[in-house]
C-alpha cells in the first residue's frame, strides 16, 4: 500500500487557513490525455455524504462543460457510507472526459476520490479504479 510521502511534511499556515491539500496519482503517458486519481478532502458541518455529494454535483454541473451525470450508487468505501458518482464533460478542446467519483464522509471530513480519463479509456480503466477505491484505508 502506497502513503501519501507529505505525511511527514509539517508547517505552520496563516491563522485561518485550512488544508486542502490533494493526493494526485497520473498514468503513464502514452502520448495523449494522461488518466489521473485525485483524492480531496475537507471539513464539513451538519452534512450526510448525500448532502455532501449533491453538492459537489451541482457545483459540478455548473463549472464544466457539457456536465452529463451517468450513474449515482450507494455503496461504502474504507467501512464508511459512500456516494458513487459517474459523469462526462467536454475538455478545453471538446473531447468527453469522464470523471468517476466516490463521496465518503468520516466524522466532519468528507473526501472525494476521483478518477479522470478519456471516454474512450474509461472500460479499460474501471477495473484499475475499482481496485485503488477497495484499496483506500483511512487512518
Amino acid at each position: 500500500m502506497s502513503r501519501h510521502p507529505l505525511s511527514a511534511v509539517a508547517l505552520r499556515p496563516p491563522q485561518g487557513w485550512h488544508d486542502a491539500s490533494v493526493l494526485s496519482f497520473v498514468a503513464p503517458s502514452d502520448g495523449g490525455f494522461r488518466a489521473n486519481i485525485l483524492v480531496t478532502h475537507e471539513v464539513v458541518q451538519d452534512a450526510t455524504v448525500d448532502a455532501f455529494a449533491e453538492r459537489q454535483n451541482a457545483e459540478l454541473f455548473v463549472a464544466l462543460p457539457k456536465y452529463k451525470r451517468h450513474k449515482v450508487e450507494h455503496t461504502a468505501v474504507a467501512g464508511h457510507k459512500a456516494v458513487r458518482v459517474e459523469y462526462t464533460f467536454a475538455s478545453n478542446d471538446d473531447e468527453t472526459v469522464r470523471q468517476c467519483v466516490a463521496y465518503v464522509l468520516v466524522g466532519d471530513v468528507a473526501y472525494a476520490l476521483v478518477m479522470t480519463c478519456e471516454e474512450r479509456s474509461r472500460d479499460a480503466l474501471q477495473p484499475v479504479f475499482d481496485r485503488v477505491l477497495a484499496s483506500f484505508a483511512i487512518g
